[in-house]
């Protein structure tokens, strides 16, 4: 309070009175009136002294907002706020960006959840290009939160390290604060990242530097593939390798689908080959506003390999390099160029097999077309004669059993040797498709000894080792 005399402002004064903008009191021990006025102005948002604030006294949604700047302010990728603020609230709250009047963009200045209390600087960065002409504070506080901020500024992004990467909008320009010096410049496409310039610029000492970037007219070319009977070829069965222009430039790559794109009245250099990456086809041509489709011609041929094997094999292409597994009585099938392919697999005996073809035509083959052959062995007089008795060879590897696969066409050398190793009987067999049975017969001679003696005697045979 403001009292007429100087001295102790009575403690407790008497004959209080309003007269519409101050009080007025009379002291009780002295006598002397008191005049009192307003000195706070109690509101829930308040602009001055360098900062600007907001309360409230419930829950409500509430908000600051900035006059208009009377222009467009821009903000590109990497750009960002500071915010020189402070807040009792834990609620979100928001920087609104306002152009003519509209919501053009939200960001965040402090997260729910908040526990900083403390005045502190927020950095808020922008990805895209963004116009604002007003800003707006807003959050939905509850009684007695607050919020209050110091300073709002804006800055350009500058690149701090040896790159920096950011995205310049359609018809759209970018700023950046560099010092004097030579700097590579890359922009590819945003959503294919494909390179479309590549070029140095220099930033001078003083003035700024404009680079301005047009880009080439380009138009998408659709492959089509077809044999010469003109029967349509699947895409994904081939390895395609393009070199084009895009963006003035030449860049070799792997077609992965059958549409790319490519500077107009620009050449296109294609190498088709086959999924064993055998060349097929060289392909070039020049590529105008009109070229909607490249209609490719390939000689290839099918090739069907089938599994008649009763387990699971694993048929490789060209020593290994390709490896495709065969359940019994699967088939794999190939469109391949004119050309040698060595495929190998495993039998029934788990024994490695290879076999070349040479495709010039559409050609089938089918693995392990082995038979079973059966060995009977019988003398000069027609009687059967046990297997056990002997040693058989079939191409010179010992068998215990009288009974082996081979495969049809197969010619194998079969070798009789009796208990004591002496070989005697050699023969050849072609396995064919019917019935394999081997009747082998054998010369035997028989050696009989009488015992005219009166008490048991042991014999022993042994080989003469002079023959």
């Amino acid at each position: 309070g403001v009292h007429f005399d100087v001295g102790t402002e009575d403690t407790a004064p008497q004959g209080i009175m309003w007269d519409g903008s101050h009080f007025w009191m009379v002291g009780n021990a002295n006598n002397e009136v008191y005049k009192y006025y307003l000195k706070y102005d109690i509101s829930k948002n308040y602009f001055g002294s360098g900062y600007m604030y907001m309360q409230t006294d419930l829950t409500e949604l509430i908000s600051l907002k900035s006059k208009d700047y009377g222009t467009h302010k821009t903000l590109s990728s990497g750009d960002y706020f500071e915010v020189d603020f402070q807040t009792s609230s834990d609620s979100k709250i928001n920087l609104i960006l306002l152009k003519d009047g509209a919501v053009n963009k939200i960001l965040t200045l402090s997260a729910s959840g908040n526990t900083n209390f403390n005045r502190h600087t927020a950095k808020i960065s922008v990805s895209e290009f963004i116009e604002f002409d007003q800003l707006k504070i807003s959050s939905t506080l509850e009684d007695t939160d607050n919020v209050k901020v110091y300073d709002v500024k804006t800055y350009k992004y500058t690149i701090m390290g040896d790159y920096a990467n950011f995205i310049v909008g359609s018809k759209r320009d970018y700023e950046v604060y560099l010092s004097s010096g030579i700097y590579n410049l890359k922009i590819s496409d945003y959503n294919t990242g494909l390179n479309l310039e590549n070029v140095n610029v220099t930033i001078p000492s003083t003035g700024v530097k404009q680079y301005v970037f047009t880009p080439v007219p380009t138009h998408q070319c659709r492959v089509v593939f077809f044999n010469p009977q003109d029967v349509p070829l699947v895409f994904t069965d081939y390895h395609v390798y393009v070199n084009r222009s895009l963006g003035s430039s030449y860049s070799p790559f792997t077609l992965l689908e059958n549409i790319f794109s490519v500077d107009v009245n620009t050449m296109v250099y294609i190498e088709i080959k086959d999924r064993f990456n055998t060349p097929i086809k060289n392909y070039e041509k020049l590529i105008t506003p009109t070229t909607d489709y490249l209609d490719i011609e390939l000689q290839v041929y099918s090739l069907q390999i089938k599994n008649l094997m009763e387990q699971k094999t694993d048929l490789t292409v060209n020593d290994t390099l390709y490896t495709h597994p065969l359940l019994s009585g699967d088939s794999i099938y190939f469109m391949l160029s004119e050309a040698y392919y060595q495929m190998g697999y495993y039998d029934t005996n788990d024994v490695y097999k290879q076999f070349t073809i040479y495709l010039n035509s559409n050609q089938a083959y089918e693995l392990n077309r082995s038979k079973i052959c059966f060995l009977s062995y019988a003398d000069q007089q027609g009687n059967h004669l046990f297997f056990e008795n002997y040693k058989t060879y079939v191409n010179d590897s010992l068998i215990y059993e009288n009974v082996f696969y081979r495969e049809i066409g197969d010619n194998i050398g079969i070798e009789i040797k009796d208990r004591y190793g002496i070989s005697i009987k050699n023969e050849t067999y072609t396995v064919i498709s019917g019935d394999n049975y081997v009747p082998i017969t054998l010369t035997m001679y028989s050696l009989k000894i009488m015992n005219q003696q009166q008490n048991f005697n042991w014999i022993n045979i042994t080989r003469d080792p002079n023959y």
